[in-house]
């Protein structure tokens, strides 16, 4: 017992005079943690922001993409046949009279049959044109071979056109996703920084953690503050 009762009054006086010397370090453990916590939450605020931002940016790349291959009038169409489909399920739940919706729905499942079929007679008139050219560059006499020569031409721009318009947007989509990226990194990993040197002056020791972030379709290591001891 008395074994023990010397063991206790030992640790005690270390731990008074271990407390006395980091008085006299002047480090405020408290203050250097209340650093850290404060920088993390700023930290998550701006990447929360930036994914926010990069999600958008994708949003409305992905939907000028969708209009390029598509055609605004089917896009607008299959909009609308979504909402419709929304309200539809609402009124259901909500014990409205639904044939509103129903007839809604039918109008424009007719309309998009309509568009679809429209553009599907083109594609399958400009594939004829093709075969037509294919199988009479040989015979074909100078007149015929020139109109079918314009056909394919005026395909081959459509195309060409289409292309280049998609890689534009695309380029500028991934132009705006790193600079927001960029920024985000290079805001936070400062913070970071400045956060871990204050903390540092109060006697704490921490380091940047990494963790991984998703900004649109890209992935990306942001530096959030983790404490790892004392001095």
């Amino acid at each position: 017992m008395k074994k023990v009762i010397s063991i206790f009054i030992t640790l005690l006086l270390f731990l008074s005079l271990s407390m006395t010397t980091f008085a006299a370090e002047g480090y405020d453990y408290q203050k250097g943690t209340e650093i850290i916590e404060k920088a993390n939450l700023e930290i998550d605020e701006k990447i929360e922001k930036a994914v926010n931002e990069a999600n958008k940016l994708q949003a409305q790349y992905l939907a000028e993409i969708r209009e390029i291959e598509e055609g605004k009038e089917s896009v607008k169409l299959q909009d609308e046949w979504a909402k419709a489909n929304n309200e539809l399920a609402e009124a259901r739940k909500s014990g409205k009279d639904i044939e509103k919706y129903t007839d809604r729905i039918e109008q424009i499942e007719v309309a998009l049959a309509f568009h679809e079929k429209r553009i599907n007679d083109k594609i399958t008139q400009l594939e004829k044109d093709i075969a037509e050219f294919n199988s009479s560059l040989e015979t074909a006499d100078g007149k015929n071979l020139e109109k079918l020569e314009g056909k394919v031409e005026k395909l081959n721009d459509k195309l060409i056109a289409k292309t280049e318009k998609a890689e534009e947007k695309t380029a500028r989509y991934t132009e705006k996703l790193d600079e927001v990226i960029e920024k985000v990194f290079n805001e936070t990993l400062k913070m970071s920084e400045e956060a871990i040197a204050k903390a540092a002056k109060e006697g704490v020791i921490a380091e940047c953690s990494w963790k991984l972030v998703q900004f649109g379709h890209k992935s990306v290591w942001i530096d959030p503050i983790r404490i790892v001891g004392i001095r």
